[in-house]
C-alpha cells in the first residue's frame, strides 16, 4: 500500500468529526477507489485433475468458465 493511502486511512480512523470523516472517505475513494468483482471458483477433483492432466489443462478449464 502506498504511504499516501495509509496516511489517509489512519487519519480517517482517528477523525472524530463526522463531516471531516466523510470528506476523507470521499478523498480516499476519489484517488484509490475502484469498482471490481471477485470470482471464486471451486472445482471438485482439482488435485486428481491436475495430477492427471497437468496444471495448464486445469487453468484452461478455469479460463473457459
Amino acid at each position: 500500500m502506498s504511504a499516501s493511502f495509509q496516511d489517509r486511512l489512519l487519519r480517517f480512523s482517528q477523525e472524530t468529526d463526522e463531516h471531516r470523516r466523510q470528506a476523507l472517505e470521499s478523498e480516499i475513494w476519489d484517488e484509490f477507489g475502484v469498482t471490481a468483482s471477485v470470482l471464486v471458483v471451486d472445482m471438485a477433483g482439482f488435485t486428481r485433475l491436475a495430477a492427471r492432466h497437468g496444471i495448464v489443462h486445469y487453468l484452461s478449464m478455469v479460463r473457459r468458465m
